[in-house]
């Protein structure tokens, strides 16, 4: 889906650098850079941080209600399917994988798929809690509270993110719609100022600033570091 999304922008680019500049060569080299850019560069940063964002929310229900689970159970591997019903995707094939283990084993396996720093700490609280036993909910009580206010406070981040997206979208937008009403409402002079040097190199250095802004954007709220991908990874595989 992403693919798609991102193969639509880069022709609508493609099109508008062409309708800007009266060059089809221009127009499908933007088309060409833009598709290149968003979907090698901006698509891998934006799926790490999707994946990301997802097994933090997975770590956060499965430590929770493993827990709880726990302490009215008093059965690790009642506690453990409890935790992981109704789980989907990428985190049931982890679990289905491993499902020959036991449950202990299962859940120390299940580090090497959530990289929550919290993650570490209830798995201490766990072989604490079957060396020495007692109420796991009061070994756990510390934990538990550190847990939700870590999903809490990323979840506003989350928002944050999403309307700083929206705004950065939006604007981009109406700078297109302006571009391109001007192209038109200037038609009787476009012919001339399409020869213009200085018209090119503008309209050039708008796409040029659109592709280099959304670099940095797609960086910095995704926190991923610039690499380039040219296939697609599995999502299967554990990092």
């Amino acid at each position: 889906m992403i693919y798609a999304i991102f193969s639509v922008i880069a022709l609508i680019y493609g099109v508008m650098g062409y309708l800007l500049l009266n060059n089809i060569i221009l127009g499908i080299l933007i088309f060409a850079v833009f598709e290149v850019v968003l979907l090698f560069l901006v698509r891998p940063m934006v799926g790490d941080y999707v994946v990301k964002t997802r097994r933090r929310h997975e770590c956060y229900q499965f430590v929770y209600s493993f827990m709880v689970s726990l302490s009215s159970l008093n059965s690790v591997d009642g506690a453990y399917y409890s935790a992981i019903e109704g789980v989907t995707g990428e985190e049931k094939d982890i679990t289905d994988s491993i499902d020959q283990y036991q449950a202990r084993e299962k859940i120390q396996y299940l580090a090497n798929y959530f990289h929550q720093d919290y993650y570490k700490m209830f798995l201490s609280i766990f072989h604490i809690y079957e060396e020495q036993g007692g109420d796991v909910l009061d070994l756990a009580g510390p934990l538990l509270v550190e847990v939700a206010e870590v999903e809490k406070v990323e979840n506003q981040k989350d928002k944050v993110k999403m309307n700083n997206l929206v705004q950065f979208l939006t604007l981009w937008a109406l700078s297109a719609i302006i571009l391109l009403s001007i192209r038109f409402g200037l038609s009787m002079f476009y012919e001339e100022l399409s020869n213009s040097i200085i018209y090119i190199l503008l309209t050039v250095s708008y796409f040029v600033l659109v592709i280099g802004s959304s670099l940095f954007f797609t960086m910095n709220i995704t926190g991923e570091k610039l690499k380039f991908e040219w296939r697609k990874r599995n999502a299967n595989k554990t990092k």
